[in-house]
């Protein structure tokens, strides 16, 4: 099932955003219950509004793949996270999304151990989204490594295809990973293939949707596992209106889905 996230029409309110994604045929969508950084205003899905957001995921026959977004970093306090978790949890989500922020490998594991713990307590996984502009665990090899180490059932890898392909990584760099590692892939395009870790603002606001850039996205898709939960990430700057942004991001993705035999 192709699913799109939060990012991608983030000026849509969360109950608004999960009624745009469907009107653009889509079935799953990622939300924000926590910000993903002491800077960010996105919407989120509070207290306040879950009925709202609940009843639109109801009426619109809409599933949550992933709550976002939980950054560890040096001050931050697990415990803290647990009502955004569960509010993860009332909203049907399979996963939560961890950004490592953090230098300090000891006190990364032990945070990371604690918030899958909490995680696991309400049957939730956890997806480490890797991105070379953090401090470590800046590629998919990295990540991987991690996950392996610690060996925790509900730890997974979250490859955002910008991401990897920012950080030097190929597609063959997928084969053999099992579905059972990953949680999740994110799909976008962009006009070039430049490994770097200068691409913040891309990331934020200048991304393609799928098949209007170079990204190598058809042989991607041919090397995932048949059955891995693929979700579009497409933020632009939101000079036309977001539904008209969904679905052409859609309509390239299908076509791309399609092409590769995963339709």
């Amino acid at each position: 099932m192709l699913g799109v996230a939060q990012l991608s029409a983030i000026e849509l309110e969360p109950a608004d955003f999960v009624r745009a994604a469907a009107t653009a045929g889509l079935r799953s969508v990622s939300l924000f219950v926590n910000q993903a950084s002491a800077h960010s205003v996105f919407p989120l899905v509070t207290r306040e509004n879950l009925t709202e957001v609940k009843a639109a995921l109801n009426d619109e026959d809409v599933t949550v793949l992933n709550a976002e977004c939980f950054m560890l970093t040096p001050a931050s306090i697990i415990e803290n996270y647990r009502p955004a978790i569960e509010l993860g949890a009332e909203l049907g989500a399979q996963n939560i999304v961890a950004l490592l922020y953090d230098e300090d490998e000891v006190r990364t594991i032990d945070n990371l151990t604690t918030l899958c713990a909490r995680a696991s307590e309400l049957e939730l996984g956890v997806g480490i989204e890797f991105m070379p502009f953090a401090p470590k665990w800046k590629t998919l090899a990295d990540t991987l490594r991690l996950i392996e180490s610690l060996a925790l059932p509900n730890l997974k890898v979250a490859i955002d295809c910008l991401h990897l392909f920012r950080s030097g990584g190929r597609v063959a760099d997928l084969a053999g990973i099992p579905n059972t590692q990953i949680s999740h892939v994110q799909l976008c395009d962009s006009q070039n293939l430049e490994v770097t870790s200068d691409y913040f603002h891309e990331a934020g606001v200048e991304r393609l949707g799928p098949g209007d850039g170079v990204f190598p996205l058809f042989e991607l898709l041919q090397a995932l596992p048949d059955d891995v939960a693929l979700e579009l990430e497409v933020p632009q700057a939101a000079t036309t209106p977001a539904q008209d942004r969904l679905t052409a991001m859609v309509s390239g993705a299908r076509y791309l889905l399609h092409a590769a035999g995963r339709s």
